[in-house]
């Protein structure tokens, strides 16, 4: 859930007969000042450079604008046919009247004038950069010298010339009927030298493209075949003619995994994911235009598709579908943020306010589209809650469910339809979060007085506090215990709690013991632990500073530097289909933990995710 000036976005995550992939079209009403996308660009700060037919546009992940060189505007043209960053700050944008070089940290742009018609541009690992030019010649740019220099490769005809790749040691240039290896060296003078020609390919040639150390190529007859660079083999991978023949030309291929996205000069984009024994599967991703570029987010587990007239599309994977419901929606006049949230067997939906108690959504639907429904805001003694900062529900075995508040602890009862306070021995005070381990036993996170073990009776029907017990760090500190979560670990028959400061702990013998986290941290904020999620032997944190995988004997750090929309954790839910969904203060995070990919659904934007 996410909370934005006093509104409430309840995010609701179903699967249902939604297709299997997602597509948010990125368009004009978005600020792209023209639909005829011809070039991406992600660029180190994961902003995303759009090369139009009316310039450059960046997008932020909420709105394009129109980039301006700093209101220089001196690009060389603004038909922006092709972007690349080669190092941090410093693009290079292909236009029709030129190149320019974009400085981003000397805020420059320097022209290139003599480079029209420039043909195609490619740029190796190490950010070196590579161009054939309108007179058939191939040069790279020296870095060291900052001066451009010609590579010797004979005699092409850029009409012959299908698409190049290079890596930091090969030059491969896919030719119609041919394709041409080169091994290069680079001199300590900044320049690459070329070897005579190592090896060549006879073969013709419908799209070839090279992944890390793997070159691919589509013969005429829509074989696919690989070759890795490291020990030159080529294999036969699949045939695809059943599914590319009469599509037209194809003009962009990308590798993602055992998939592929192929891409058409007039005729949309297919997504072809290999199967065993040569066969595949095509899914036609129903984009009615055709697609000039694709490309691979850099952090997020989404691919940009550029077209000829229907702006950018992004694709993702997961039938989700992602709706919105706030305050406003309810007719409540709420202006509190939601805390806690409990979702009941008959259908009743419990929200826990900060200070404005629970209100209560009758026969609640994430299916439903109309917002009429039948509420109720409970915030009153009159109403059995004694305190209206509500942070925990939890289910009981008993017929009612648990209530967490500032004034400690009460229950709703499914039998009178109220609600009760719950006598303790001993006072509770700001209880996070709740956990029934039995009919006996109640576990309590609490904010200042630490981790509490509840002994539970029955009077008459009514549940009440027998005896409790109360576990503390650092001789019983307030400010050392706070408590914010639990997480119960029944498959290996123990609890967990998260500390505001000191991290991760569990009941060992008769005291808390803490389990360090074993990388350092530059910021200590990764100690201020607000989600707990273990899945077999892997602990999931969300913390005040990001996501953290804790394996027994590795850890591995996820947050805003890795392109998370925001770094700071409040829940978390994994899903049956290992999507770890995570919420941030920034919006939300789908977090696939089988592959580390993840994607972000920013402000406002959820409601397009369909």
């Amino acid at each position: 859930m996410k909370f934005i000036g006093g509104l409430f976005f309840f995010l609701v995550c179903v699967i249902n007969s939604l297709s299997a992939y997602n597509l948010r079209q990125v368009t004009n009403s978005d600020g792209l000042t023209s639909s005829a996308v011809l070039s991406l660009l992600q660029d180190s700060n994961g902003f995303l450079w759009m090369g139009t037919c009316d310039g450059v546009n960046i997008y932020d992940g909420t709105k394009a604008y129109s980039w301006n060189g700093w209101g220089q505007l001196n690009l060389s043209g603004y038909i922006i046919e092709e972007i690349l960053e080669t190092h941090d700050g410093v693009i290079w944008v292909q236009t029709n009247y030129g190149l320019s070089k974009v400085d981003k940290e000397k805020r420059l742009v320097v022209d290139y004038p003599q480079f029209k018609g420039s043909y195609m541009m490619v740029k190796n690992e190490l950010g070196n950069l590579f161009f054939f030019s309108s007179s058939n010649l191939l040069y790279a740019f020296n870095e060291k010298k900052q001066e451009f220099y010609r590579l010797p490769i004979g005699t092409l005809d850029r009409e012959d010339i299908v698409n190049l790749y290079v890596n930091e040691h090969y030059l491969i240039i896919f030719l119609k009927n041919e394709i041409i290896y080169y091994q290069m060296k680079h001199s300590p003078e900044g320049e690459y030298t070329l070897s005579t020609l190592n090896t060549s390919e006879k073969t013709e040639v419908r799209y070839g493209f090279g992944d890390k150390n793997q070159v691919y190529w589509l013969d005429k007859d829509y074989n696919l075949f690989g070759y890795s660079l490291d020990k030159p083999v080529k294999k036969l991978i699949c045939n695809w003619k059943e599914a590319l023949d009469g599509r037209g030309t194809i003009v962009d291929i990308l590798r993602d995994g055992t998939s592929f996205f192929v891409a058409f000069q007039t005729n949309g984009l297919l997504k072809i994911s290999l199967q065993a024994n040569d066969k595949y599967t095509v899914d036609d991703l129903g984009i009615k235009s055709g697609v000039f570029r694709i490309l691979k987010d850099r952090f997020q587990d989404i691919v940009w598709i550029a077209t000829d007239g229907q702006g950018v599309y992004i694709y993702s994977e997961g039938k989700y579908s992602i709706s919105s419901v706030t305050y406003q929606d309810l007719n409540q006049s709420i202006g509190k943020p939601v805390r806690s949230i409990f979702w009941d067997n008959e259908g009743t939906l419990w929200l826990g306010t900060k200070g404005e108690g629970i209100l209560k959504i009758y026969d609640f639907s994430p299916l439903k589209h109309n917002m009429n429904y039948r509420t109720e805001l409970i915030n009153s003694q009159e109403g059995g809650l004694i305190n209206n900062s509500v942070y925990a529900f939890a289910k009981s075995c008993r017929p009612m469910f648990w209530i967490g508040h500032d004034a400690g602890l009460s229950y709703y009862s499914y039998r009178d339809r109220k609600i009760r306070s719950v006598y303790s021995p001993e006072k509770i005070n700001y209880v996070h979060a709740i956990y029934e381990e039995n009919d006996s036993i109640l576990w309590i996170a609490t904010v200042g007085t630490g981790v509490i073990r509840a002994r539970i009776e029955d009077r008459s029907g009514v549940p009440y506090i027998h005896s409790l017990k109360c576990y503390t760090i650092d001789s019983g500190n307030f400010s050392s215990n706070y408590f914010f979560t639990l997480f119960a670990d029944s498959s290996h028959d123990n609890i967990w709690f998260g500390n505001r400061g000191y991290g991760l702990f569990h009941i060992e013998g008769d005291s808390l013991a803490a389990m360090p986290l074993k990388n350092e941290y530059s910021s200590r904020v990764v100690n201020d632990i607000f989600s707990i999620i273990r899945d077999e032997d892997i602990f999931w944190l969300g913390t005040g500073a990001g996501l953290i995988k804790k394996l027994h004997d590795e850890e591995m750090y996820f947050n805003q530097q890795d392109g998370f929309i925001n770094s700071t954790i409040h829940s978390m839910l994994l899903d049956e289909n290992k999507r770890l969904w995570i919420a941030t203060n920034g919006g939300l995070i789908s977090f696939n933990v089988l592959n580390n990919k993840f994607q972000n659904y920013l402000r406002f934007a959820s409601e397009d995710y369909r």
